[in-house]
């Protein structure tokens, strides 16, 4: 469960490495990136300037996973349904 937020990574990391380091391979993976995401925005008909805002989105989702990851647990409550995890999957409690 912790390995599932290391492909937010592949948003993240780019930015983050031009930022810092300056490096032209950063610069080329994120405006690639940043391209792809205006394109994705563009045929979804959401406004294309929320692509600027992809890393942070990938942070966020990245947060998200491993805050999942971290909390664990074999009980997840959802809209006041408890499931439980039990040996063959997982079943409604109540």
């Amino acid at each position: 469960p912790y390995l599932m937020w290391l492909p937010a990574l592949a948003w993240i990391g780019p930015p983050l490495a031009w930022i810092v380091g300056h490096w032209d391979a950063a610069l080329i993976a994120t405006v690639a990136s940043l391209l792809m995401w205006l394109e994705v925005y563009r045929r979804e008909g959401a406004p294309l300037w929320y692509a600027l805002f992809y890393p942070f989105g990938a942070a966020m989702a990245a947060y998200i996973m491993l805050r999942s990851a971290r909390r664990g647990g074999s009980k997840v409550e959802w809209r006041g349904r408890v499931y439980e995890k039990s040996g063959s999957g997982v079943r409604r409690t109540r």
